[in-house]
């Protein structure tokens, strides 16, 4: 299978079209597509994919963010997300700004409000089931890329278009701020395996 190599930008009608389930989670194909998806986060500055960012229409996506270890020396963790289901979200809501490589080539970030912490049921790409429980920008990125599967973009729930800003601006003014900071940090993480 011959799989893209650029991320779709904003316009493109494969990303505000719902994704299909993946009929054969364990298959080559699915193996595949998740190796080539991993492939496209650094060179991208990317914590999160999905197939769709690729016009393929697969609910698969991928993350790979900094996670608490028990010895306190916190490493990266990709984690591989097969036909998700978002079970369970916090009723109390943190407002953070959100970047997207399907928007101007990851240069345009806003505000999006989301719930602190999310419940999701997924496959991982070995076909196991696993029912995860985050927050922090674990539970951020997971919501950010399950939207993507259902064919919304992070512009349609920016809370002020005012406060929309480019990479320069957001890295001078927004990352370094006390509160984005904090709402970064993941201090739940419970993950089970059926």
């Amino acid at each position: 299978m011959i799989l893209p190599e650029t991320i779709i930008q904003i316009g493109s009608p494969e990303l505000i079209t719902r994704s299909n389930d993946v009929q054969d989670i364990a298959s080559p194909m699915t193996r595949e597509l998740v190796t080539h998806l991993q492939t496209l986060l650094a060179p991208n500055k990317l914590i999160g994919l999905s197939a769709v960012q690729l016009g393929i229409p697969q609910r698969i996506f991928i993350i790979n963010v900094r996670e608490p270890q028990p010895k306190g020396k916190d490493e990266s963790v990709l984690r591989v997300f097969i036909n998700p289901q978002i079970l369970k979200e916090s009723e109390r809501k943190i407002e953070m700004y959100e970047g997207c490589g399907s928007i101007l080539r990851n240069n345009l970030f806003g505000p999006v409000s989301r719930p602190d912490t999310v419940t999701i049921e997924a496959y991982n790409v070995n076909g196991q089931k696993f029912k995860l429980t985050a927050n922090g920008i674990l539970a951020r990125v997971i919501q950010h890329e399950y939207d993507h599967l259902e064919g919304i973009l992070f512009t349609e729930k920016v809370s002020d278009y005012k406060k929309l800003m480019d990479l320069e601006h957001y890295i001078e003014f927004a990352r370094g701020n006390l509160a984005q900071k904090e709402a970064y940090t993941i201090t739940i993480l419970e993950e089970e395996f059926s």
